[in-house]
């Protein structure tokens, strides 16, 4: 019997009817157009590593949110956030995700008082897997859409990319494959010009 390797996305959405099976639908197609594995997508409230996550899961994508960081909303992703600080599958998290990453080990998440929104130049600072493609010091351009970002790394983390309105653009973890983005990669065209960034 072959079993299929899958990507498991977790949908960080609160109501996926508030645009989330639109995002999430861009994210799988652009998933499995790049890696030609298919993708199973679960929402983080129904989320239960003991059910979702078996040996045909190669690795964890987490989306997007349009969420922050009170109380009560850290509380809401609390079985995410427990699983993200053992897990050692592969985890790339996205925007919001790249934020319960860094939470989940200890970061501080804050509310910005500036909504950044369009297509930005980020700059690489480390390569490594996640910028294979690119060089440190490369500039490169990428779609951001965010308000919260996180404070300051904890210190088993390192920074990848930065910006002039985000610290942290890109991490990874140093000993484990956890990886996040503050910017969506799966968007490549603006809404309102129609222009490609192919980065």
């Amino acid at each position: 019997m072959v079993v299929e390797i899958k990507i498991l996305v977790i949908n960080n959405y609160p109501d996926p009817k508030h645009m989330g099976h639109t995002k999430i639908g861009t994210l799988v197609e652009t998933l499995e157009k790049l890696t030609d594995e298919p993708c199973s997508v679960v929402s983080f409230r129904e989320f239960k590593p003991s059910l979702h996550v078996s040996p045909d899961v190669r690795c964890l994508v987490l989306s997007g949110a349009p969420v922050g960081f009170t109380p009560a909303e850290v509380e809401m992703y609390r079985n995410e956030l427990d699983y993200l600080r053992v897990t050692e599958l592969p985890v790339l998290g996205i925007c919001h995700g790249h934020q319960l990453i860094a939470k989940a080990h200890g970061a501080n998440v804050l509310h910005g008082s500036k909504y950044i929104l369009g297509f930005e130049k980020i700059q690489v600072l480390e390569p490594d897997v996640i910028f294979s493609g690119w060089k440190g010091g490369d500039q490169i351009t990428v779609r951001e859409v965010h308000q919260d970002y996180i404070e300051k790394l904890p210190n088993e983390f390192k920074r990848l990319a930065t910006s002039s309105t985000c610290r942290v653009e890109a991490f990874k973890h140093m000993s484990r494959p956890l990886f996040g983005v503050q910017f969506h990669p799966e968007i490549t065209q603006d809404e309102e010009t129609d222009k490609l960034y192919p980065d």
